[in-house]
C-alpha cells in the first residue's frame, strides 16, 4: 500500500533514528492494526524503508479485461513473504488471463480478497 523513510517498528521498539539503530525489525514480524482491528503487515528492505502491506490480498484477476481495455500493460504480482508455490501458481493464473485459457467470474471466494482501494482509493 505504501513505503515509508521513517521507521514504524524503531519509533515504537527502538530509539527511532536510522543512526545507531538497534535493527529491532530484523526479529520478528510486525503490523499495524487500524480502527477495524485489520492487521496491516510491515516489512523492512535493506535501505531501513517500511513496506506497509495490505490486510488482505489486492485480487484484480477478475478484472483482467477491464484492465487491459484501459492500457495496462504490465501486472505486478507481490510475493514478499510468500511461497514458492504460491508464487508459481498466481504467475501461471495470470498467463491463463493473458493466453485466453481462463475467465474469472466474481464468486464467494472473493471475501478473502480486497479490491477497496483500487476502486475507491486510499483516504
Amino acid at each position: 500500500m505504501m513505503v515509508t523513510e521513517s521507521c514504524v517498528i524503531s519509533s515504537f521498539a527502538g530509539n527511532g533514528k536510522k543512526k545507531g539503530c538497534p535493527n529491532v525489525c530484523q526479529g520478528g514480524a510486525y503490523a499495524l492494526r487500524d480502527r477495524r482491528d485489520e492487521d496491516f503487515p510491515v516489512a523492512t528492505d535493506q535501505y531501513c524503508r517500511n513496506h506497509i502491506l495490505n490486510s488482505r490480498d489486492l485480487d484484480m484477476a477478475p478484472y483482467y479485461k477491464d484492465l487491459v481495455r484501459a492500457g495496462i500493460a504490465a501486472i505486478r504480482i507481490e510475493g514478499r513473504g510468500r511461497s514458492p508455490k504460491w508464487l508459481a501458481e498466481q504467475v501461471a493464473r495470470y498467463r491463463r488471463l493473458c493466453d485466453g485459457t481462463e475467465t474469472l467470474v466474481l464468486g464467494k471466494e472473493d471475501q478473502t480478497v480486497t479490491r477497496g482501494h483500487f476502486f475507491h482509493g486510499i483516504l
